[in-house]
């Protein structure tokens, strides 16, 4: 447990810090604005940064590719905004990258879970409608336990309806459906072609199922109740319409 919490908490980030680094340097020799080439070899650079991270990390290394991946992208995130020579062009391409990822990820785990429909009866959407309730109050209460910190030392104008909203737009979405996948994956379901003794299966494979099936139900009630009404809650929440500022920022918010 020991060397495991130092691989998670130490070692991972500093791995990222490191990917980061090399990414910016990398970035500062390709900064040259009259140059059309540079502006894809930045892309490029950041693509590769974020795979290249993971794979050492998760595969070689064997510890958090996650964690050392978003760590990656904190340093570029910090150093890199002046030297990126289009800005633009490289939020498009990872906005697109993010938009084909989670649509990847929606198809996958809703072909997978679409084989167990036959399973899902009134107890099960019980429990549906009632975890899907729970998320919303742990969220509240989150948000709420957080509340006077964030006025007091970062946002003065952080009110009770930003609580509210924050609450409400809380979406659940690709890393949900990711967890599905690896349900899936690790699935001990005695009708799979398995070998016997594969010690990587090691979910119940009923208890397995009603997980998956519960899971992607939550995130469909998130997309189709929260992000459906989010701006109706938003004009009915503060008394007025979205600016289109204001709408751009709940978009990406709720997305």
């Amino acid at each position: 447990v020991v060397t495991f919490f130092i691989k998670v908490i130490f070692i991972s980030p500093a791995i990222g810090v490191l990917f980061g680094l090399m990414t910016v340097f990398a970035l500062r020799k390709a900064k040259h604005r009259l140059s059309p080439e540079d502006n894809t070899i930045q892309i490029a650079i950041t693509i590769a940064c974020a795979y290249i991270s993971f794979f050492v990390s998760q595969w070689v290394l064997k510890v958090s590719g996650i964690i050392s991946c978003c760590t990656a992208g904190v340093i570029i995130a910090w150093l890199a905004p002046a030297l990126i020579i289009r800005p633009d062009n490289m939020e498009v391409i990872w906005h697109t990258l993010e938009w084909i990822g989670n649509t990847m990820i929606f198809a996958v785990a809703g072909l997978i879970v679409g084989k167990y429909a036959g399973d899902i009866d009134g107890s099960l959407l019980g429990s549906v409608v009632l975890i899907y309730i729970t998320m919303m109050l742990i969220r509240l209460s989150m948000l709420a336990i957080c509340y006077f910190p964030i006025k007091k030392i970062w946002i003065s104008e952080y009110s009770w309806k930003d609580v509210l909203f924050s609450t409400f737009g809380g979406l659940r979405g690709a890393i949900s459906l990711a967890l599905v996948l690896i349900i899936e994956k690790h699935l001990n379901d005695p009708d799979s072609d398995a070998e016997d003794g594969d010690t990587s299966r090691y979910f119940d494979a009923e208890h397995g199922r009603k997980a998956m099936v519960i899971i992607c139900c939550c995130v469909f009630m998130t997309i189709v109740i929260n992000g459906s009404l989010a701006g109706l809650f938003f004009q009915k929440l503060y008394g007025s319409r979205l600016s289109s500022g204001v709408d751009e920022i709940i978009f990406h918010y709720v997305e």
